[in-house]
Order: C-alpha cells, then structure tokens, then sequence
C-alpha cells in the first residue's frame, strides 16, 4: 500500500508532485484506490481504470482520470510531464 505520496502545500493543499516517484502510473493506481475507498467511490475509480486500460491508455489518461476523480489533490508538475508524454510534432 502506498504511504506518505501526497504532501500538503500552503497554498495549494494536498499534492503529488508527477516528478517524482509518487508519479508513476502505479503510484498513482494505488494513491488513487486509497482516496477512492475512503471516498466511497473505489468501484467507480476502478471502473475508470479498467475501462481505460482495455482501451490501450497512455499514463497521461490515467493522470488525467485521477484528476477528473480527486479534484481536491493538485498535480505538481503536470505541465511539464504531459510535454514529455505529447506526441512529437510532425515536420515536413
């Protein structure tokens, strides 16, 4: 079970900074099922994920997902890592 990922900001309150370990896709997986029990929302969060998964996501649809289901959490650096995760433009 994943422990002590989020941290709280003065201003921005609880957060997960994408940069670091706690950002992974499986730390965030795990965070995410973490939040959504006590939120009473695990089978939906889940539905989410699975559903995702069988259409072939990419780690910024999960970022995305938790998100869209934990508002309350700000995501450092998320800017940063979906350039990374962009698709590279084409050049002629």
């Amino acid at each position: 079970m994943i422990r002590n990922t989020m941290y709280r900001d003065s201003v921005l309150g609880l957060c997960i900074d994408l940069r670091g370990p706690e950002g992974n896709v499986f730390a965030l997986m795990g965070l995410g099922d973490d939040l959504a029990k006590q939120l009473g929302t695990l089978d939906d969060w889940r539905g989410a994920v699975q559903a995702a998964k069988l259409m072939g996501c990419e780690y910024m649809t999960i970022v995305n997902l938790f998100e869209q289901f934990f508002p309350v959490v700000t995501l450092v650096g998320k800017e940063e890592i979906h350039a990374i995760h962009q698709d590279p433009v084409e050049e002629d």
